[in-house]
């Protein structure tokens, strides 16, 4: 049975972590309740109710918290989008390269927000900290282990003010009107 993700774009982003060395992920596949991803042997539901979900609340990744991806993985994705937007936000700076460039930089801030936003999600109302249940893959584990620092509730609330600053001063910088 294919695990069930909240949104494609979690979907995506789920097909990317458990095939690290990429591959070629189909287009979704209409069902008669759902969109199936695969790449390679693994499959992804993505209920239509969860995307319409996801898209009435503005929430890329759907609402709830994710079964799919942990609280550290979380943080690691955003973490590669985060470095993978300041590389495009400096080449773009250096000689700006037209709307695709930077739409891909927005694009790149505004993943990284949302994704530590996700692990944040996994903070108890109340708590300090992520919970250390909230950490069921290896890699979650490993980072967890390695920086339980990152995973307070003060930490990722710096992490996405600092991403979303970074996108909005981009953004203010390189106004095109």
């Amino acid at each position: 049975m294919p695990e069930r993700a909240r949104s494609l774009a979690e979907g995506y982003v789920y097909l990317d972590l458990a095939v690290p060395e990429g591959g070629e992920t189909a287009e979704p596949e209409a069902g008669e309740d759902a969109w199936t991803l695969r790449l390679g042997t693994i499959e992804v539901e993505v209920p239509y109710e969860g995307e319409q979900a996801a898209r009435r609340h503005e929430l890329r990744f759907g609402p709830g918290i994710s079964r799919l991806i942990d609280a550290g993985q979380w943080v690691v994705v955003a973490g590669v989008y985060a470095r993978r937007a300041l590389a495009e936000d400096l080449e773009f700076a250096a000689g700006p390269a037209g709307d695709d460039a930077y739409e891909s930089v927005v694009a790149g801030w505004e993943l990284a927000a949302d994704a530590v936003a996700e692990a944040l999600r996994f903070v108890p109302i109340g708590a300090d900290r992520v919970p250390a249940d909230a950490f069921w893959t290896h890699t979650g584990t490993v980072v967890h282990r390695e920086n339980p620092e990152r995973f307070t509730r003060d930490a990722l609330e710096a992490d996405l003010a600092h991403y979303r600053q970074n996108l909005d001063d981009f953004r203010r910088l390189h106004e095109t009107g």
